[in-house]
């Protein structure tokens, strides 16, 4: 079980600012709930929720934690419904048409044909991970699978050097260049960079999950 507490104290140790002289804990808490979403596109939250149709039959509102629908399904015959293919020469609503879906507006899940009121659908969709609520969340369990967990480190050091890079930059301290060669103007971005780099590398490492036919 990884806690809150546990995350902070990585990201410190590799900023080599164990006891949080540098880095305060908002710009900490900042960028480790930011690694939460960071991780998305590869370390997705699998979820599935019913929903029930209600008197337009067409329009349904999803979970807060919706990040992407990826599938859907009628309970009555337990058939999966296409997604909406949206393009020159392509029309929803026709009668002779089966039946579609888009994510549109957002947070709503919007049918071309409208189900009859208290029929049921299932939705597979990707979700965002619970976050700890404030930087007071020591004992909070973090829900993402462990072997996203240096990745998120990774994300997490990388906002925080980025910060400080730009305070940097702000007050201009590496304006002066003392020594020959192609000194960096700004150390900080560049160890920015160089962590956000290792991110996407240990995100290409992660086990692929089931994506959706397209």
């Amino acid at each position: 079980m990884t806690t809150y507490n546990d995350l902070v104290g990585k990201v410190l140790r590799l900023l080599k600012d164990p006891d949080q002289a540098t880095y305060d804990e908002d710009i900490v808490y900042d960028a480790i709930t930011a690694a939460h979403r960071a991780i998305l596109p590869w370390v997705p939250k699998l979820q599935v929720a019913e929903l029930t149709a209600g008197s337009d039959g067409d329009t349904f509102t999803l979970p807060s934690d919706v990040y992407e629908v990826q599938a859907v399904q009628t309970l009555s015959d337990y058939l999966f419904i296409s997604k909406a293919t949206l393009g020159s020469g392509t029309a929803r609503g026709n009668s002779q048409a089966d039946n579609d879906w888009i994510e549109a507006p957002n947070g709503t899940l919007s049918l071309s044909v409208a189900l009859s009121e208290g029929d049921l659908l299932n939705i597979y969709y990707l979700a965002y991970w619970s976050e700890p609520p404030g930087t007071g969340s020591s004992s909070f369990v973090i829900e993402v699978p462990r072997e996203a967990h240096n990745g998120m480190v990774y994300y997490a050091v990388s906002h925080c050097l980025l910060t400080a890079a730009l305070d940097a930059a702000s007050i201009g301290q590496f304006k002066t260049r003392v020594d020959s060669g192609n000194p960096e103007h700004n150390p900080l971005k560049e160890m920015s960079t160089f962590y956000r780099r290792l991110f996407e590398t240990e995100m290409k490492l992660m086990p692929p999950y089931a994506k959706v036919a397209s």
